[in-house]
């Protein structure tokens, strides 16, 4: 069973995602569940376009403002998806709309049996009025959360105060990688020469001897580094 996390900029061009998907998976053979954050329509029209099966929730946050593009978090596969649900983390009435924080989960056949994987883009961490909307997302991420046999990753926008990332080791998870996943965006004009964990993947205990993860080489069309799961 393969899993991949990853952010893949809601400005990307698909064709660019579908061909670093594709690369991928050259190198490593099929990806059993794409987990991704940040997709725009035109992404989701091309994977259903190559048949891929997907779940899709819309996203947005105080960051929003700043681009007009439509984006999501989305649970992608090439066989059907297995008990797809989503659950609200927040919600936040603003001038230009509603900005919300939701969950997916899904169920997957492994050589350990059956197991939940979800994905979650958790509030940006800049902002100092995010920090109460921050804290309601983690106590409810915590209420839907199995604790056993689960997988959860994404972009939890967590870097130096990693009080998500402490609230998850409280409740029994534990964090699979350590490493910089996050750069400034390469077509922008000022880059940052250095990388930021914001991606995180969590493993309850149970799974934690049969889980392998790697931070592969950052594809162009991102600023995230794809997280790849190998649970064996």
């Amino acid at each position: 069973m393969k899993i991949i996390f990853w952010n893949t900029y809601m400005r990307s061009k698909p064709e660019e995602v579908w061909q670093a998907m594709q690369s991928i998976e050259s190198a490593h053979s099929e990806i059993d569940i794409w987990c991704f954050s940040e997709v725009n329509p035109d992404l989701q029209k091309l994977l259903k376009k190559e048949r891929m099966h997907l779940f899709y929730c819309e996203r947005s946050d105080e960051n929003t403002y700043r681009a007009s593009t439509e984006h999501g978090i989305m649970v992608a596969s090439r066989k059907p998806i297995k008990k797809p649900r989503s659950y609200m983390l927040s919600e936040l009435k603003k001038r230009k709309g509603i900005h919300k924080t939701p969950v997916i989960l899904c169920e997957a056949k492994t050589s350990k049996g059956n197991i939940t994987i979800a994905t979650s883009h958790l509030t940006f961490w800049g902002a100092a009025t995010n920090n109460a909307r921050r804290k309601k997302e983690r106590r409810k991420l915590l209420e839907y959360l199995p604790r056993n046999k689960a997988i959860f990753g994404g972009d939890l926008n967590s870097v130096i105060l990693k009080p998500v990332v402490w609230g998850l080791k409280d409740a029994g998870f534990q964090q699979l990688h350590k490493g910089m996943t996050w750069r400034w965006h390469p077509l922008r004009k000022l880059a940052v020469p250095f990388f930021l964990q914001l991606d995180h993947v969590f493993a309850t205990p149970d799974l934690i001897a049969s889980c392998k993860v790697e931070a592969l080489d950052s594809q162009p069309v991102s600023d995230h580094r794809p997280l790849l799961v190998n649970i064996s």
